[in-house]
């Protein structure tokens, strides 16, 4: 019986097709791309945000007769002049504050000393962060001030570019969504029509909504600060405003800096200075904010502390910032897009408030009723 010879290994070679080689160094530089720009993608969704928020201004006075380019002007210059006294009214005084705050640290930091605890781990905790106020010396002095500086330049330039972005989408946005437009199958455009409107009115509440919750926060900040003799009132007051636009974590990070302050003049001015931040807070979250924003931003607290911290650790504040205008259109791309896919029944029960009545959940929360 003669023994069986395998068949020789003849062995594969692999050969990829340049095509995919191509295709696979053509993905590559686009991520390369994608994150390089990502930073300047945010900075044009805040633009459009804004030019959004602005667009209806400029309706208006079309409305009455002015030409589309001379509204836009005027928009222009209203917003440029806004900003620019804004700047005008509080940078000096802040820098003034804030110069007057680092010549008085040492003196803050013993008086913090005399009211913090001094054993445990919130002693140990405390410690750590006083030594970090502490005044450094020259070099470290100028590199930090080169560095704020720099940091000053690059958020003035950002701001200016969101601007300038924001003007030319009021200018010429109606024209680029016209030429865009063709290129969605004829029997989408009504819906794009729908969703482009819909979601305008909810980004326009929204932004506008935001700039007045902001600037009454921060006035009623100052005089709060004010009145009880807080150093660095106006620089507190600021710093409330803006964090203002981080819904839950925004008032944390700003309530801290003001207690701490506050206790360098008093535990009494520390715990009225939380009473009045705890107050506001509540009343903006429960009479404010629904006057303001209307019906139109129905989202739980649940989704929006998760929406900023998702916006937040994917783009910062800016971030933060555009996520919850998306989040809250959300309703609009279900009820026009999805109602195909996700059913009827889905699409109303989700169009319905966020909150049931206290009947509909004491229903749900009872046990069935056996059968007798």
């Amino acid at each position: 019986m003669s023994a069986h010879t395998p068949p020789e290994d003849q062995g594969h070679e692999l050969r990829v097709p340049w095509t995919t080689i191509l295709k696979l160094v053509g993905a590559l530089i686009l991520v390369v791309v994608a994150i390089k720009l990502f930073h300047f993608g945010m900075l044009v969704m805040l633009a459009v945000l804004l030019a959004v928020t602005l667009f209806p201004l400029v309706v208006a006075m079309r409305n009455r007769g002015l030409p589309h380019g001379i509204a836009v002007g005027l928009v222009g210059l209203g917003l440029a002049l806004v900003v620019v006294g804004l700047l005008w009214l509080i940078v000096p005084p802040m820098l003034e504050q804030g110069e007057a705050l680092v010549r008085n640290l040492p003196e803050v930091r013993e008086r913090l000393h005399g009211f913090l605890p001094t054993n445990g781990p919130l002693a140990r905790l405390t410690e750590q962060s006083l030594e970090g106020t502490a005044m450094p010396d020259p070099p470290t002095v100028l590199k930090h001030a080169m560095a704020w500086g720099k940091a000053a330049i690059g958020g003035v330039t950002e701001i200016g570019l969101v601007l300038v972005i924001s003007i030319y989408l009021v200018l010429d946005g109606e024209r680029t969504y016209t030429w865009l437009l063709p290129y969605l199958p004829r029997k989408h455009r009504g819906k794009m029509h729908e969703t482009a409107y819909e979601v305008s009115q909810v980004v326009f509440a929204y932004m506008a909504g935001q700039f007045i919750t902001s600037l009454l926060c921060a006035a009623f900040t100052f005089v709060v600060l004010t009145v009880l003799h807080v150093p660095a009132a106006l620089i507190l007051s600021v710093l409330a405003g803006i964090l203002d636009i981080l819904p839950v974590l925004g008032f944390f990070l700003s309530i801290i800096p003001a207690v701490l302050l506050a206790l360098t003049v008093s535990p009494t001015t520390a715990m009225l200075t939380a009473g009045f931040y705890l107050l506001y807070n509540v009343f903006e979250n429960y009479l404010i904010v629904p006057k303001v924003y209307g019906n139109r931003l129905r989202m739980s607290t649940l989704t929006v502390l998760l929406a900023v911290l998702v916006g937040g650790i994917l783009a910062g504040v800016t971030g933060a910032i555009i996520v919850l205008p998306l989040v809250a259109s959300y309703p609009i791309i279900e009820r026009i897009w999805l109602k195909e896919f996700l059913g009827r029944d889905v699409v109303k029960e989700h169009a319905k408030d966020s909150e049931p009545p206290a009947s509909t959940i004491a229903q749900a929360a009872s046990p069935p009723a056996q059968p007798g």
